[in-house]
């Protein structure tokens, strides 16, 4: 039997459009996967990068912790003419430090002489905070951390080398692993005189870092050598402690990179992107980010490298779904093409050829309108299947950018009262820095702080002071203009920048513009706060609250300085204005010494219920 033109070239649109359906398949579901992968890889990084932030982040926090209590005159002296009524002072600052930080194993006062003798030690153990007695003592002379912190100069930081604790006398810190901070402690004429060392518990810390992880997140950290300090497995972690070194390389040879980097100068962070199906994830492969960060202050330690995995099946599962649908379209389509091929000819091929080039087309982002989703034949069967194909594409694109973007914003505001953090508040103050040659306009940056903060938070709890920081962050959003900035640094710190105060002509006005609005301000605040609290087995009730701030001025933008000089000076602003008395006036600083704005009669701080 002789096949005719028609048959002929319907069998070959039926083989033609099979081929293309199976192609078109394979395409898609291929740029799928490597879509879903490379985007988890990208949300991979961002959320390292978050993490890394808030681990140096807990650093600096531990830094300023240490430099405030070696600024106090009771540790000096405890240092030079010590007595049991200093060191009780001492031992009581450095209990309120311990129990407002958990994650502190250990915070000790250690003299330069008599052989690094500890002048005062608060451990941690399982009934609570121990004050070591004086005859417990011990000399810490002979430690790198004690003799390479005391020769760092004033406001210098030396960090540790990552280890598991075997000191002796450490209480709850022994076997744990540990990294020691201390800053020299330095009298009037700039002799060092001791230091103030705390030992932090670093598993505490990065069981805080995984609180905010999906489940499936793996979190790896490593010294500048490669060695795991936390891994998922706890054997790996601290290998080298127990005789047997775990390389991050062995698992994620891309890695490798990062750790011979270890000795070069600190520059720009690096990252390895990787995926792993070795030893442990021979089963189960993994898609991982890794961050070096260069270490900034005087340690044992050049880097530290910081790592996220994730399964790949979990990534790749949105786009197996999708090859079911893509087997099943080929499948109903070849049955189709070998059934009709010989009626519908050209208006087959041509349609077959459209939607080849409409998938093909198809970046993920973009839907494709043009599809014959209103026919009522096979070729409109196949085409709302494109449609839901591409649709669904879309869809989680769009999923894992929103993703991204709430990383991105984890990255720049704070998370309770949704104020530009630090890190958005410091690149708009070099922004309006910038501005300086182009709008030698005044402006002011305010610090302030409220008073009694800690006080609320230990009568009424924290939900009580979160309340309370969101309700301040309201009242200063509306005491503002729409191109000044407000942003919380951290507890109850909080910084606002007033953009373009009078002219560059004319100073006494722009100080006269920040001195109302910091007037504004204090009295905004120190409008009575209804605070509901709520206690268990009670019904809630509302707590009247009244507080003052301590509030610190800076004025700038005529003469070049930096955002972080601009800080410093605010904060040194706001502290003589906390030392005058907390419900006393603001203190400015206007470039050529600090002088104090009177304050205007408001009610006395108390809390009233």
């Amino acid at each position: 039997m002789r096949l005719g033109i028609a048959a002929k070239l319907g069998l070959l649109l039926a083989v033609v459009g099979i081929l293309s359906a199976i192609v078109t398949g394979f395409y898609a579901l291929r740029e799928s996967r490597r879509l879903l992968v490379d985007s988890a890889k990208q949300e991979l990084l961002t959320a390292t990068q978050v993490i890394a932030r808030r681990l140096l982040s807990s650093r600096d926090e531990v830094s300023r912790n240490l430099h405030v209590l070696a600024s106090q005159p009771e540790t000096l002296a405890m240092l030079t003419l010590p007595d049991s009524e200093t060191g009780a002072r001492v031992a009581t600052l450095f209990r309120s430090l311990m129990a407002a930080q958990p994650s502190y194993f250990q915070v000790r006062l250690i003299a330069a002489e008599d052989n690094g003798m500890e002048r005062v030690r608060v451990d941690r153990d399982e009934h609570g905070l121990l004050v070591v007695a004086e005859e417990d003592l011990q000399e810490k002379g002979h430690y790198p951390y004690v003799y390479e912190t005391l020769a760092l100069p004033p406001g210098a930081d030396y960090l540790s080398r990552f280890v598991i604790n075997r000191d002796t006398g450490v209480h709850s810190g022994f076997g744990r692993p540990t990294a020691l901070l201390g800053t020299p402690v330095h009298d009037g004429q700039g002799r060092v005189r001791g230091l103030v060392v705390v030992n932090v518990d670093l598993d505490g810390i990065f069981t805080l870092l995984r609180a905010d992880l999906p489940p499936e997140f793996q979190l790896f950290f490593t010294n500048d050598e490669g060695d795991y300090l936390i891994h998922p497995d706890e054997a790996m972690s601290f290998g080298f402690d127990r005789g047997r070194r775990h390389f991050v390389y062995e698992e994620f040879p891309d890695t490798r990179v990062l750790v011979e980097r270890a000795g070069e100068a600190a520059g720009a962070e690096s990252h390895v992107l990787t995926e792993s199906a070795r030893g442990r994830y021979a089963a189960d492969p993994v898609v991982a980010a890794f961050i070096a960060s260069k270490i900034t202050v005087a340690s044992g330690e050049n880097q530290v490298i910081l790592g996220l995995a994730q399964p790949r099946d979990s990534l790749v599962a949105r786009a197996d779904s999708l090859g079911v649908v893509i087997v099943q379209l080929v499948a109903g389509l070849s049955l189709l093409g070998i059934l009709l091929a010989w009626i519908l000819g050209r208006l087959v091929t041509r349609s077959l050829l459209a939607l080849s080039v409409t998938v093909q087309a198809f970046d993920g982002r973009r839907l494709t309108e043009t599809l014959p989703t209103d026919r009522a034949d096979e070729i409109g069967e196949l085409a709302r299947s494109v449609d839901r194909m591409q649709r669904q594409i879309a869809r989680q694109v769009d999923e894992l950018e929103d993703r991204g973007k709430a990383l991105q914003r984890m990255a720049y505001y704070d998370l309770l009262t949704g104020l530009p953090n630090r890190r958005l508040l410091m690149d708009r103050l070099e922004q309006a820095l910038a501005s300086v040659g182009r709008s030698p306009r005044h402006r002011a940056l305010i610090m302030l702080d409220l008073d009694h903060f800690k006080e609320l938070n230990d009568c009424l709890g924290h939900d009580a002071g979160d309340q309370l920081l969101t309700e301040v962050a309201q009242r200063l959003r509306s005491q503002l203009r729409q191109e000044d900035t407000v942003a919380r640094l951290g507890g109850d710190e909080f910084v606002l920048v007033l953009d373009q105060l009078g002219t560059a002509d004319d100073p006494v006005g722009a100080r006269v513009q920040a001195e109302v609005v910091t007037d504004k301000l204090r009295r905004s605040l120190s409008e009575p706060y209804a605070i509901e609290v709520r206690e268990e087995g009670a019904a809630p009730r509302v707590h009247i609250h009244r507080c003052t701030a301590s509030i610190g001025v800076v004025m700038f933008g005529v003469r070049p300085d930096s955002a972080g000089a601009l800080l410093k000076r605010a904060d040194v602003a706001m502290y003589r204005a906390k030392a005058a008395g907390r419900d006393g006036g603001s203190c400015l600083d206007a470039g050529e010494g600090t002088v104090s704005m009177p304050d205007q009669p408001r009610p006395a701080t108390r809390n009233a219920s």
